[in-house]
C-alpha cells in the first residue's frame, strides 16, 4: 500500500501514520527526509528482509514531485507501477496543495491514497463535519454540529480528532446526538473567555475576577487571554455595526469570514450595550498588550488589575 499525505497540518500526518501503524502492528519502520534520496528510499522499500516481515518506509520531501533527476523520477514511477506488497510506503509533502498535472500524483490518485491535511477553513467547517459523519453512514442534525463547533472553535486541528472521537462513541447506533457531544468532546479554553466577555460587559467583578484565576490556575498565559479577549470584543464591534446595515446572519457571517453560528450568540451579546463601550474596552485591551510588550507594565496580573479598574 502507498499513501501519499500532503498539507500543513504535521500533527494530522504524523497521526495518521500512527495510527495505521498500530492498526498494522508493525515495529520494522524506516523514516527519511528531503536529504535522502529516492533510490535510497525505493531500494528501501523494495528489500524483502528473511522473515517477510510487513515494514512501513516513511520519506518527506517538499520537492517530491519537482525532483528534476530523471533517473529518481523514472525509479519511483517504477516502483509506482509495481510495489512491493509488503511495504507500506509514505510519501509526505508539507505544503498546502500539490501539482494536480504531474504524472506521479495522477499515478498516485488513479491506484493509492491521496490525502489533504490542511487546516481548515473557516466556511467550510459545517459541510467539512457534515460530510465526514454522512459518509461513514453516521446520522447528525444541524444543532449537533453547531454545537461541535462552539466546542472546538477555530481549533480545526482538534475538530478532526474529535469527529473521531464520536464516531467510535456512536459506531453502534451511528447517530450524534447534543448529549454525545457534551459528553464525549472537550470544551476549548475559549468558551471561557466567552463568559469572561460577558462579565466585562455587564461590569460583573465578581465573574471576571473568578473566570479569569480559573483560567490562570489551568495555565492559560496573560497575553493570550487578552488577545483572546480583544478578539472576540472586536467581533461583537463588528457585527453590531454590521447588523445596522441590515445584513441577515448568513451575510454578516459571509463577510466577516466567521461561521454563522457565531455571528448569531454574537448579536444576542452585543444587543444590549453600545458601540462606544465594546470600542473602549478594545481600545484599552490594545493598549494593555502594548504596556506589556514594552515592559511598562509587567504582565503578571495585568488583567487582573485591568478588571479591578473597569
Amino acid at each position: 500500500m502507498i499513501y501519499c499525505l500532503y498539507g500543513t497540518e504535521k500533527v494530522l500526518i504524523d497521526k495518521f501514520i500512527n495510527d495505521k501503524i498500530n492498526e498494522y502492528k508493525i515495529d520494522n519502520i524506516s523514516k527519511y527526509n528531503e536529504d535522502a534520496s529516492i533510490i535510497e528510499v525505493i531500494n528501501d522499500a523494495l528489500y524483502l528482509d528473511l522473515f517477510s516481515e510487513t515494514k512501513v518506509v516513511i520519506y518527506e520531501s517538499k520537492d517530491l514531485f519537482n525532483n528534476k533527476n530523471e533517473f529518481e523520477n523514472n525509479t519511483l514511477e517504477n516502483y509506482l507501477i509495481t510495489p512491493n506488497e509488503k511495504t507500506i510506503l509514505f510519501l509526505i509533502v508539507p505544503s498546502e496543495s500539490i501539482d494536480e498535472r504531474k504524472k506521479f500524483v495522477k499515478l498516485l490518485r488513479e491506484k493509492y491514497k491521496v490525502l489533504e491535511f490542511n487546516k481548515l477553513k473557516k466556511n467550510d467547517v459545517l459541510s467539512y463535519i457534515k460530510n465526514s459523519f454522512i459518509n461513514d453512514g453516521y446520522k447528525i442534525n444541524e444543532s449537533s454540529i453547531n454545537l461541535l463547533i462552539d466546542y472546538v472553535k477555530e481549533n480545526t486541528s482538534l475538530l478532526y480528532t474529535d469527529i473521531e472521537k464520536l464516531k467510535i462513541y456512536k459506531i453502534k447506533e451511528k447517530e450524534i446526538l447534543i448529549d454525545d457531544i457534551k459528553k464525549v468532546i472537550k470544551k476549548e479554553k475559549t468558551t471561557d473567555v466567552f463568559k469572561l466577555v460577558e462579565a466585562v460587559l455587564n461590569n460583573n467583578k465578581e465573574n471576571m475576577l473568578s473566570i479569569y484565576k480559573d483560567l490562570i490556575k489551568s495555565g492559560e498565559d496573560e497575553i493570550k487571554l487578552i488577545i483572546l479577549l480583544a478578539g472576540e470584543l472586536r467581533l461583537l464591534y463588528q457585527v453590531k455595526i454590521l447588523s445596522k446595515e441590515i445584513l441577515n446572519e448568513k451575510e454578516i457571517a459571509s463577510k466577516l469570514s466567521v461561521h454563522p453560528f457565531r455571528v448569531k450568540l454574537a448579536l444576542n451579546r452585543c444587543r444590549n450595550f453600545s458601540e462606544s463601550k465594546i470600542l473602549d474596552l478594545i481600545l484599552e485591551l490594545q493598549l494593555l498588550d502594548e504596556n506589556i510588550k514594552t515592559g511598562k507594565i509587567i504582565k503578571e496580573n495585568a488583567l487582573f488589575n485591568f478588571f479591578l479598574g473597569i
